[in-house]
């Protein structure tokens, strides 16, 4: 076989064991948190809910394809993303996912849902929103998290149960949706869908990575 030929099918054969290794929903939900800054194999077998050899199990596998990088610390193996491409690569991944929505698909014909200026709160009225009680600031991380440092006043509804919470949201008050930060895409997809369902709602984009603003 010609030595370009070769490389090429080389080439398809580790972008085909790429996709296998982001088959797995764990596997993208480690990567999502890395997104945010690095953990240790306890820390996130903790968020995910698994046991300790089930995370290194997935971590180990994103590692082999090239997709996170480790550090040891004493007793604690930390892992983080390797390079700028894999988050490009992850942020692809679900801007097709979103856009394959039916949900999404009307977004398409509702820019105004997506308008700037009625989307995103900004820190200083998120403030005098909170001090007024005018708002109800929703928390969308897991529980755990939730736990571990929430903005004052927030309430948690975690993404993966918002369907059930829906009929207890106010439709006469604003809604105010947070998660991990500006790479976080959980409190996005929330707002949208609110707004699709006739909410008021806005996001804070900054989310719980601004919590020193709080303090």
């Amino acid at each position: 076989m010609p030595i370009q030929a070769y490389l090429c099918e080389q080439l398809l054969v580790e972008c085909a064991e790429l996709g296998r290794a982001l088959g797995n929903s764990h596997r993208v939900n480690i990567i999502q948190h890395l997104v945010q800054k690095e953990f240790s194999v306890d820390s996130l077998a903790k968020l995910l809910k698994l046991s300790i050899a089930n995370a290194s199990q997935h971590l180990q596998h994103l590692k082999r394809v090239g997709i996170v990088e480790s550090r040891r610390e004493g007793k604690l193996i930390y892992y983080r993303l390797s390079n700028k491409p894999v988050i490009s690569i992850f942020f692809s991944l679900k801007q097709q996912v979103d856009y394959a929505r039916k949900e999404f698909r009307e977004l398409v014909n509702q820019e105004k849902i997506l308008d700037d200026e009625n989307c995103y709160i900004s820190h200083y009225e998120l403030i005098d929103a909170l001090r007024t009680q005018s708002i109800m600031l929703i928390d969308v991380r897991s529980i755990e998290e939730f736990n571990n440092v929430h903005l004052p006043g927030a309430v948690n509804v975690p993404f993966e149960t918002f369907e059930y919470y829906l009929a207890l949201l106010p439709k006469n008050k604003e809604i105010i949706v947070y998660c991990r930060g500006a790479e976080c895409f959980l409190s996005k997809h929330i707002m949208i869908n609110l707004r699709l369902k006739g909410f008021k709602v806005r996001q804070y984009k900054e989310g719980i990575s601004a919590i020193k603003l709080f303090q």
